[in-house]
């Protein structure tokens, strides 16, 4: 009863911004937040995808099983977490992603997003076995597959009683399509959201962002700053939350990884010193214990939900 209870919470918060926080609340409570990305490895090229561009699958090759993650986390923490596969690779891709699905706590709440481009067959039954409660977000690619297979695959999974959802990035060649998918899944009785395309070297047009603020009402696009002087802001990133890598890295958050890393944010002259916290193998990993000062642009979506940021009045020039 509980269980049917929280999943139309679930279905009615996505269109709902009071319902959706109730949601976070009931489900997430005051779990610690780890952005999670066990692998870069993804089996899509997408033109729009950075970290494609940027080849991470070829920097970032070391990876862990499922076992050794979940000793890492209950050495480092000692409450519930929320962890979130949902930045860069496809996970299913990961090889330790069974493992870490069939023995992972029932303490903890796993976010997945995917391309779903995956055998369901060979995933379903670890995923019907996770003891912890989760969401499959499948992320739609038109580039990468096709939108009938897509919503099959859903379906499938919503029908197996998994807490399902969907999503599209607004990328500007194909915001002309929008509205369609977006009905498309309204019919199809799924949940879903469309997100900002986040590239600090292409900028929506004055016209391109009155079209998706339809679908975009709790973050507007030019909230990223990457074309104006950011604010100066806090936040309690390295703390609560933290963006943590497939070789064991972890940063305060998902945009300071990419400060540091991606060539396409070289213009920003980040720091490594001002994001990176050390690395859960070697053991120089430690949590922070103040709030972060930050200068840069607040650009990922899953920083400004969970990182409680808080922007002030003075700009930084």
């Amino acid at each position: 009863m509980l269980n049917k209870l929280k999943i139309k919470l679930f279905n009615f918060g996505s269109r709902n911004k009071i319902l959706k926080n109730l949601y976070k609340k009931m489900m997430w409570g005051d779990r610690i937040h780890i952005n999670f990305t066990p692998t870069f490895v993804c089996n899509f090229n997408c033109p729009y995808c950075i970290v494609n561009q940027v080849q991470y699958y070829k920097k970032y090759k070391k990876e862990h099983g499922g076992k050794e993650w979940l000793n890492v986390f209950d050495k480092y923490f000692d409450k519930p977490l929320l962890i979130s596969m949902s930045s860069a690779g496809e996970p299913f891709l990961w090889k330790g992603m069974k493992e870490f699905l069939l023995n992972i706590s029932n303490l903890h709440y796993v976010q997945l997003s995917s391309n779903m481009s995956w055998d369901i067959d060979e995933f379903i039954d670890a995923l019907k076995s996770c003891r912890a409660n989760f969401t499959l977000k499948g992320s739609y690619h038109p580039y990468g597959i096709d939108i009938d297979i897509f919503i099959e695959k859903l379906k499938r999974l919503q029908n197996e009683g998994l807490k399902i959802m969907a999503g599209i990035v607004a990328y500007p060649p194909k915001l002309s399509e929008i509205p369609e998918i977006v009905e498309r899944f309204k019919r199809e009785k799924i949940p879903f959201g469309v997100e900002s395309y986040i590239n600090p070297n292409s900028k929506y047009t004055k016209e391109q962002n009155e079209i998706i603020r339809k679908y975009i009402k709790n973050r507007p696009p030019d909230i990223m700053e990457f074309d104006q002087n950011p604010s100066l802001k806090t936040c309690k990133a390295g703390q609560f939350y933290i963006f943590l890598i497939s070789n064991g890295d972890v940063y305060t958050c998902a945009a300071g990884f990419y400060y540091v890393t991606s060539p396409l944010h070289k213009k920003f002259r980040a720091k490594k010193e001002e994001f990176y916290m050390g690395n859960v193998f070697d053991g120089t990993f430690k949590v922070k214990e103040k709030d972060i000062i930050c200068k840069y642009p607040c650009s990922e979506y899953c920083d400004l939900e969970h990182a409680q940021v808080k922007f002030s009045n003075k700009v930084i020039s």
